[in-house]
């Protein structure tokens, strides 16, 4: 038992072991609702990140009205076989984007302009998310459709300052990269502090992986046995480094694109993904996103 829920099973749908704790799958004692579990070790080496997300989902949801993010129907800290964890318990979801993978155009457009509407609404609540990727949108149908959910806030962070509402201050520069290396920024690559612009440059890596049918073009980087001088997530891992070439590479020939605008005879395979690129790559760190207009570039 964790509070009013009980643990059904492990590795189900909808539940994995996440970067930084566990999610099992269990249900209320009462209705036999299902509900996804995440718990963390109190004495983890991330411990915190939990809590920190708890406060940021019932912010979203309880304050700011946002819809397409988890609720919080139960936080606690437990004991659990003789160990101390923290307990954050949310809707379970019927899949990730990573295992929904479509070959259907007009579905894969949906999902990306739904993507950058919920972001939309969380970075006008004064929160960026910071680890978007395939593995933090869910899906979930009901009797009135599919929906998509961001989930995973254990990295998110405001970005406004309380007192005035003004964009803080970048930080300074960092060595490691925070988020998911293969759908972070160049920014980021290149250590600098994540921004709204940064979060949508991500969403933009996710279209590319959902309309390439689960695969990035850095996605098997190939580097020295001798790669262990650096921590995985440092900017000067050797996989980082290759990561950040392509990436550099691609919007190079996103250029070139530009310049030679595709012919009926010879499209550009991937033009929407171009313009939308291009586009946010163009934003400042503290200039707000013209979210309308990327969600009206991402057509079939």
């Amino acid at each position: 038992m964790i509070g009013p829920f009980t643990i059904f099973s492990q590795q189900q749908p909808g539940c994995s072991r996440g970067s930084f704790g566990q999610i099992v799958r269990g249900k209320h004692v009462s209705t036999g609702a299902a509900v996804a579990i995440k718990l963390e070790r109190k004495d983890a080496v991330t411990a915190g990140l939990l809590k920190h997300e708890c406060k940021i989902l019932h912010y979203l949801t309880k304050d700011r009205g946002c819809e397409n993010v988890p609720r919080v129907e139960w936080w606690s800290t437990i004991d659990w076989d003789g160990i101390a964890y923290r307990a954050l318990v949310i809707p379970l979801y019927d899949m990730t984007l990573a295992e929904a993978i479509q070959h259907d155009g007009t579905v894969i457009h949906h999902w990306v302009r739904e993507m950058i509407r919920i972001l939309y609404q969380v970075h006008e609540a004064g929160i960026l998310h910071r680890d978007i990727k395939p593995q933090n949108f869910m899906l979930r149908s009901s009797s009135k459709g599919s929906f998509i959910y961001l989930i995973d806030f254990g990295l998110s962070s405001v970005y406004v300052d309380d007192a005035f509402r003004g964009h803080l201050p970048p930080k300074p520069d960092q060595e490691h990269i925070l988020g998911t290396p293969k759908y972070v920024s160049l920014h980021v690559h290149d250590g600098k502090d994540a921004s709204r612009r940064d979060d949508l440059i991500s969403v933009g890596y996710v279209w590319l992986f959902l309309l390439l049918g689960g695969r990035l073009p850095w996605d098997q980087v190939v580097h020295p046995p001798s790669s262990d001088t650096y921590p995985a997530h440092h900017i000067q891992h050797p996989a980082n480094v290759e990561r950040r070439r392509q990436k550099q590479n691609l919007s190079g020939e996103f250029a070139v694109f530009k310049r030679n605008p595709l012919t009926t005879t010879n499209p550009h395979p991937h033009s929407g993904v171009c313009g939308y690129l291009e586009t946010v790559y163009r934003l400042g760190y503290d200039e707000r996103p013209p979210y309308a207009e990327l969600i009206d570039m991402v057509v079939v």
